[in-house]
């Protein structure tokens, strides 16, 4: 269920003024006509930040989204998909009433959380595992089609490939 957004009408010429004269009071306003109303940005900033204030919802600054970097991490170690985390950040912003922000900073807010809840859980897989065992785990998984350097083990490339794959299937 996506969560509902209140946005004033794309054109409010005709909203009655009987309307104006009844709700403008009871919200602290002035019965303006809405063609009236200013439409420059600082007006509506201003207008916003009122509206956020009213509603009770915090700025996403660098604290809120250290915070729900942390709660995408911790969900990631068992759910990595990229959609899963970006409808949990969605959920954890409005559950914390905190605005959300920019399309590029949560997406880089979800894939952040992916690769370090990813690389979490495989240092917890391998903390207790010796070098010959790790060996032998990445001779497990590799395969024809695995290229293998020196200083990246077929596990860190099967990570790089399920990302470039997942990044196909969703501009796809």
């Amino acid at each position: 269920m996506r969560p509902a957004v209140a946005l004033p009408p794309p054109d409010t010429r005709e909203v009655p003024a009987a309307v104006l004269e009844v709700l403008a009071p009871q919200l602290g306003l002035l019965p303006m006509l809405i063609a009236d109303y200013p439409r420059d940005a600082k007006t509506r900033w201003a207008h916003l930040e009122r509206i956020r204030r009213h509603l009770g919802f915090a700025r996403c600054d660098r604290a809120q989204r250290q915070r729900l970097l942390d709660h995408l991490t911790t969900l990631a170690r068992s759910t990595p998909r990229m959609e899963a985390l970006r409808r949990a950040a969605h959920q954890w912003l409005l559950e914390q009433r905190v605005v959300r922000p920019g399309r590029t900073t949560l997406r880089d807010l979800v894939a952040t959380a992916r690769e370090t809840g990813l690389q979490q859980t495989y240092a917890a897989l391998t903390r207790d595992l010796s070098d010959v065992q790790r060996s032998r785990l990445d001779g497990l998984l590799t395969t024809a089609e695995t290229p293998v350097s020196p200083d990246q083990s077929p596990t860190a490339f099967d990570a790089e490939v399920a990302d470039k794959d997942e990044a196909g299937a969703a501009s796809g």
